[in-house]
């Protein structure tokens, strides 16, 4: 889903034939495909809610850290941390970078709705799913998915959202 959201800027590092060059003579019988690149435009909503503990806040890390080494390498993302509001938002290349803020209610509506404003090609929220989620999709939400880190609340994510489980009690044992 997330490679799906990407989209590509000119100019870059690989050939595309989805824009023809800009220096393309028309009247050349050769189309030669365009330098290209994909570019990210995903945007994290953190769950960062009292409900959320210091396990679930490091898998939300670890998930965070993953995007960008695997789906985005090199680039930032923005992250909200979000319990019944917006408490931070930035953009990072490294987990490390987020200073998670919060701490009250839950409510992962108001940093879908915000993260929507923007239009981003993907909005990932990360939660324990303890929250009330909006009944309709916001205009310029593309794509959701939401990263539970408890699997009780799977049933309760509506339609529109594209539900994971991420909890670590479905992960396999490293050590067998």
């Amino acid at each position: 889903m997330l490679r799906l959201s990407l989209h590509t800027t000119v100019g870059a590092s690989d050939y595309s034939w989805s824009r023809p060059p800009r220096r393309h003579d028309p009247c050349d019988d050769v189309i030669r495909p365009a330098l290209a690149a994909p570019a990210a435009d995903i945007t994290v909503v953190l769950d960062t809610s009292g409900s959320m503990t210091p396990d679930q806040h490091a898998q939300a890390f670890a998930e965070i850290d993953a995007i960008l080494k695997r789906v985005v390498p090199g680039e930032a993302i923005r992250v909200l941390s979000v319990d019944s509001e917006i408490h931070s938002d930035q953009r990072v290349v490294h987990a490390r970078q987020i200073t998670p803020q919060g701490g009250h209610d839950t409510d992962m509506a108001a940093g879908i709705e915000a993260a929507a404003q923007a239009a981003p090609g993907a909005i990932i929220v990360i939660t324990d799913g303890y929250t009330p989620w909006p009944e309709d999709s916001p205009a310029g939400a593309r794509c959701v998915i939401a990263a539970l880190t408890d699997n009780g609340c799977l049933h309760e994510v509506p339609g529109w959202i594209q539900a994971i489980d991420i909890s670590e009690d479905i992960r396999p044992d490293r050590n067998r």
